[in-house]
């Protein structure tokens, strides 16, 4: 029997908090969304509904200009106006509000789940690379994402440092993986290859099943797809967890465990994590914390540099903020930065190496001493244990060494994606679906972004029409056709692979293989959500594009 064959599953026990909630006395007429609750108020009248989707728990978003918030996890569409959803026959409870001095006040509920863990025992975290750590004690050892060796994302990242000499060992010796969702640098198909088969492999159980299809593709066979709003139990280590699902529609999770009195959160690249609703306090807090992981805004000619560093600025201090918020909601004792130790080729990818700065571990020093947290920083010390929820030592296990980019991957992409002829192009596009008001040009490029042949693929006819062109004049092509025009120079071997193996063209833009050009300058979601989630192998999706025929999708805007 593996383990996984071990864990009893049974129904995610939650605490309930009840939670008081000032609205102002000169709160706005219609729709005002605050943290947790929706408030629509019509004339003097008052009416208070919490953010949680009746059908699956998402958080209600609104929508600009209207009475209308939607779910980003499956579409379903609520009217504040009339207290009902649009879309099924459910209808929302509201909250009690009552007048006060200074307005009204709200209660709200928030439920945050609970583990069972009695009784103290060592509990050691290793950090190997990336977002792979080692969680050990008496009995059972597992391991999470491990990318430990070769690029991701279409040669576009690098491991920042080099994996343990023992890694790949130390892997193959644990009794389970946690594989959080199937974005390369989590589900890495080459790391994957040199783990045993017979190894479990837990995931989550996302609709869409793409993390657990992926696993199963890659020729292992005990996988363990937990559900949402389920708890497993080992009755023979005494280790308890649940899977959480990431607050917004893409395929993401966490992983919340118990083994005794010491509990473990990693939200890894995860949007508020089960909505923000975590268990507090934790033992140990492991987030994601670098930035830097998007092509926008370096990837687009459109913008000024000085608009460039700014956004990236921007970026940087947003997940410092969302790392805060994690702090503040599950007040650990230690907390570590990982799933961020990525770098990009310094030669190849130069411009994007000395502009895409990122967050460094001590740049959360100060919040770690203000909130009376443990600073757990992997490139200093390695190892972290704990007796408990008491941290009793740490140190290093191996000094880090900077890692370097393996350049024979560029050739052997060269050799392997390196040509492919007008009518696969055709193919593809022509089979996408995919109708709109853009015309896109496609520049099939060198590795200095040089396009050596260009495909112009015009989207409003139906099935788009595509030819070879010379290269375009898309301000004058957006003058004479009122389209939106998109040009993309595109790496060869980047795109040859994407499209032949049907992958998310979001790879593209997070390995920094492309650049853009747009006019007018603005994001077009249509295209990135169908070429991201739609036309595209079952396994690699990253978000749910449908519910059953009920539900509706959820443009999202990334940039």
């Amino acid at each position: 029997m593996n383990v996984l064959e071990r864990f009893v599953a049974e129904p995610l026990q939650t605490t309930r908090t009840r939670r008081s909630f000032a609205i102002p006395g000169d709160a706005k007429q219609g729709l005002t969304l605050f943290e947790d609750i929706m408030v629509v108020r019509n004339g003097d009248s008052v009416t208070a509904y919490d953010r949680r989707c009746d059908h699956n728990g998402g958080k209600l978003v609104s929508q600009p200009g209207t009475n209308i918030a939607s779910c980003p996890l499956h579409g379903w569409m609520f009217d504040a106006e009339t207290g009902a959803y649009t879309n099924v026959a459910v209808r929302k409870t509201p909250l009690t509000v009552v007048k006060t001095d200074k307005g009204y006040e709200a209660q709200i509920d928030l439920f945050t789940p609970r583990l069972r863990g009695v009784g103290d025992q060592s509990v050691s975290i290793r950090f190997i690379n990336h977002a792979c750590v080692v969680v050990s004690f008496d009995g059972l050892s597992f391991a999470t994402d491990p990318w430990l060796l070769g690029p991701a994302f279409c040669n576009g990242w690098w491991l920042k440092y080099k994996s343990p000499s023992d890694a790949l060992d130390i892997v193959n010796q644990c009794d389970f993986i946690f594989i959080s969702h199937n974005h390369p640098d989590h589900l890495h198909p080459e790391t994957l290859a040199q783990i045993r088969k017979d190894m479990p492999v837990l995931t989550a159980g996302f609709a869409t099943r793409s993390a657990e299809s992926y696993v199963r593709d890659l020729g292992f066979t005990n996988v363990l797809a937990a559900e949402f709003g389920s708890a497993y139990h080992d009755p023979v280590s005494g280790l308890g967890f649940t899977v959480l699902k990431s607050g917004d529609f893409r395929d993401d999770s966490g992983l919340y465990f118990t083994v005794g009195a010491f509990s473990g959160l990693l939200t890894v690249d995860c949007n508020h994590l089960n909505f923000n609703m975590l268990p507090a306090p934790v033992t140990f807090l492991a987030s994601s914390f670098s930035g830097g992981a998007s092509g926008f805004p370096l990837c687009f000619t459109n913008l000024e540099q000085t608009e460039k560093l700014r956004v990236l600025a921007r970026n940087r201090n947003a997940m410092i903020a969302g790392v805060k918020r994690y702090i503040e909601v599950s007040k650990p004792s230690v907390y570590m930065p990982y799933a961020g130790y990525f770098a990009e080729d310094p030669v190849r990818d130069e411009m994007v190496a000395t502009n895409n700065l990122k967050n460094q571990p001590s740049d959360y020093s100060s919040l770690c001493k203000d909130t009376n947290t443990v600073l757990a920083d992997p490139t200093v010390e390695d190892t972290y244990v704990f007796f408990g929820d008491k941290l009793v030592e740490s140190y290093q296990s191996e000094v880090k060494e900077i890692g370097q980019p393996d350049r024979n991957y560029y050739a052997h992409a060269w050799k392997t994606f390196g040509d492919i002829s007008f009518e696969e192009v055709a193919s593809y596009f022509m089979s996408s679906g995919f109708t709109d008001n853009l015309i896109a040009y496609i520049g099939l490029s060198d590795e200095d972004f040089v396009a050596r042949q260009i495909y112009r693929v015009d989207f409003r006819a139906t099935p788009p029409s595509v030819q070879l062109c010379a290269p375009p004049h898309i301000q004058q092509v957006h003058d004479e056709t009122g389209a939106r025009v998109t040009y993309a120079r595109i790496r060869t071997p980047a795109f040859v692979e994407t499209i032949r193996n049907l992958l998310p063209w979001e790879d593209l833009l997070i390995g920094f293989q492309a650049r853009f050009d747009r006019v007018p300058n603005v994001y077009d979601s249509e295209f990135w959500y169908h070429f991201t989630n739609v036309h595209i192998k079952q396994t690699a999706r990253r978000a749910i594009s449908d519910c059953g025929g009920s539900c509706n999708r959820i443009s999202e805007a990334v940039f």
